[in-house]
């Protein structure tokens, strides 16, 4: 097909002399608009194709147009061309925001580790927790540091009185002696040291058989500054939970320069910076904050449902920036 259009069109000697240098003329405005519209939307034409047809075009607008219809062919062409590049970029957006909205987990294990840059016993949960994280797509880690530890040479950055508050209805749940770090929690139904990969995964492996009884969906989420508005909605079995919600930064690494940890570069998976709890309704907005030093591209949203009786995790969404 190729070689059969080369022997039909090698040159301009097919057109005659008269048009040839109109022709010229059209053909380098008509290429202009041609190849910004295939850089635009990101057009996969050859460049045999191309020239082909701009040739043609050329060719068929010096023999049927005045310059004075020229012109507005020329102003259609670039109306009709911006419409498509603004319906291609909506596409392109709607197709964003749906990859960034996560539909619930019909299974899950949401691992809250409780730990603390001021420990030394929590740098190897730390780097077991984004390996735990890898074995399922189901898996929602989240890093509570603890604020019980700051009083010992090191105060942990993202430490806070609200996650050791939490932990400590955990123990009072387990009925422990005492709050530790690094501990795992998973799903609200499962206590044990945070380092201990064999009973993590025995326990994350058992959880992903469940199915979830109550599935949050992310309708919508705003960002404007360092706040986050949010529109969710819950279906199943809500109504006795409350809905959490945390925003996390994704990566963190530190130099430790005081404490247990002294001169240790610490890395950090999903550490919770702002979190969010209130009595879960069936449809439900709020506001959460990102923290201004995080990057746009390393936070999400997680929000996940828990029972106010026994603590249990039944249900969770994600929304990846």
């Amino acid at each position: 097909m190729r070689r059969f259009f080369f022997n039909l069109f090698p040159s301009y000697s097919f057109i005659p002399t008269k048009y040839q240098l109109p022709i010229i003329k059209w053909q380098i405005i008509i290429q202009a608009i041609v190849n910004r519209y295939v850089q635009i939307l990101n057009i996969q034409l050859p460049s045999f194709s191309r020239r082909l047809f701009i040739i043609f075009l050329a060719y068929r607008t010096n023999l049927f147009c005045s310059l004075h219809y020229m012109k507005w062919f020329i102003i259609i062409i670039i109306i009709c061309g911006l419409a498509v590049f603004g319906i291609v970029k909506k596409n392109n957006h709607d197709n964003k925001k749906s990859i960034q909205t996560r539909k619930p987990y019909t299974s899950f294990a949401v691992l809250e580790l409780f730990t603390s840059e001021g420990c030394s016993s929590c740098p190897p949960a730390d780097r077991l927790l984004p390996q735990l994280e890898g074995l399922d797509a189901n898996i929602i880690p989240l890093s509570f540091h603890v604020d019980y530890w700051n009083n010992l040479g090191w105060k942990d950055p993202f430490s806070h009185s609200e996650f050791s508050d939490r932990q400590k209805d955990y123990g009072q749940h387990f009925k422990l002696e005492s709050i530790y770090t690094p501990q795992l929690i998973i799903n609200g139904e499962y206590e044990l040291v945070g380092s201990n990969r064999s009973a993590a995964e025995n326990d994350i492996k058992k959880l992903l058989k469940e199915n979830a009884t109550v599935k949050p969906t992310i309708d919508d989420v705003k960002k404007e500054n360092n706040k986050l508005s949010v529109i969710c909605h819950l279906e199943g079995d809500w109504q006795r939970c409350d809905l959490l919600a945390a925003v996390v930064q994704k990566h963190a690494e530190v130099n430790v320069k005081a404490g247990e940890n002294h001169g240790a570069k610490l890395s950090h998976t999903n550490v919770v910076r702002t979190f969010f709890e209130q009595p879960a309704k069936e449809k439900m907005n709020f506001e959460i904050s990102v923290p201004d030093e995080i990057s746009n591209d390393n936070w999400q949203l997680i929000i996940y449902t828990q029972q106010k009786n026994d603590l249990k995790i039944t249900g969770a969404a994600v929304y990846n920036e």
